[in-house]
């Protein structure tokens, strides 16, 4: 485990993990309308686990998908939060 994954376990509970893997796994994405759609951005990296979600939520033809080479899962938040911000606000 590394050393930021030892800082936050101790603070992640049974509840908050079923609820990570609920909204993971098991969600329903919903219609949304072309606007709300233009206001939502997904950012992942090219080896990113999470990548998994992709086809779900490819219905959001007009949302912003940002896919970053060789990055982890929120490896770029971990490595440069204030530009991840920029991007996620834009």
């Amino acid at each position: 485990m590394g050393k930021v994954q030892q800082q936050i376990a101790p603070l992640v509970t049974l509840n908050s993990l079923r609820n990570l893997i609920e909204s993971c796994y098991n969600l329903e994405t919903p219609r949304l309308e072309t606007s709300l759609q233009e206001k939502i951005t997904f950012l992942y990296g090219s080896k990113d686990i999470a990548k998994l979600c992709l086809p779900r939520i490819k219905k959001y033809k007009n949302s912003n998908l940002i896919i970053l080479d060789s990055l982890n899962h929120c490896e770029y938040f971990m490595i440069n939060q204030e530009d991840y911000i920029k991007k996620i606000i834009n």
